[in-house]
């Protein structure tokens, strides 16, 4: 049985499992990782993304608006912004 409060590095959650744990859509993680927000590992068919990618995607993009691509842009280039300074 999964311990919901343990962090494990090596798990890696399917894009409708981001998108539950976001709670927004399956196009939002998408579009997130065609901006280049979020990366994810191509498995075949599937797309993964580590729980530690997850993660920084979290703490690098709290308090920004990535409701659409736009928007995301912009976001990124806050954050590689706010990185560089």
């Amino acid at each position: 049985m999964e311990n919901a409060d343990y962090y494990n590095p090596l798990r890696t959650y399917m894009i409708s499992e981001v998108a539950e744990l976001m709670h927004c859509g399956k196009d939002s993680v998408t579009t997130w990782m065609e901006a280049g927000l979020l990366r994810g590992i191509k498995t075949g068919k599937a797309t993964v993304i580590p729980s530690g990618e997850l993660q920084r995607f979290q703490e690098e993009y709290l308090g920004q608006n990535v409701c659409n691509l736009k928007r995301a842009l912009d976001a990124r280039k806050a954050v590689q912004g706010r990185t560089q300074a």
